[in-house]
């Protein structure tokens, strides 16, 4: 049985333009629900873009500064990362959806518009 996490993902900005791809960021945002202290392994996380799992978010997730709670989450806390991901989070024009799994817990989908060049 996972863990009892609130887990929220955004991708900001919701709407850019091929040109301005560089600017996509991917941001989680993890509540430990449980009683017991958790190991997010959040660098084990999955990060899926229409339905496909992102390689990107692995290197993205695994490098940058990580907060020491990530690997011992109190109840009752919670902990955020960003990355920016740019056009390794997605390059085609259109609407795509977002989630992210953490621990065996998907977040609701994120939305972001790549409007064409």
């Amino acid at each position: 049985m996972p863990p009892r996490l609130h887990v929220v993902l955004t991708v900001t900005p919701g709407r850019v333009t091929a040109a301005s791809l560089d600017s996509l960021t991917v941001w989680v945002s993890v509540a430990n629900e449980d009683t017991e202290t958790i190991d997010l392994q959040l660098v084990s996380s999955t990060l899926l873009v229409d339905g496909r799992r992102s390689m990107f978010w692995n290197v993205a997730i695994g490098n940058g500064a990580r907060d020491a709670r990530e690997s011992a989450l109190p109840p009752g806390e919670s902990v955020q990362a960003a990355r920016v991901m740019g056009d390794g989070l997605v390059r085609e024009p259109g609407e795509h959806e977002v989630v992210i799994e953490v621990c065996g817990v998907r977040s609701a989908p994120a939305h972001v518009v790549i409007e064409p060049a």
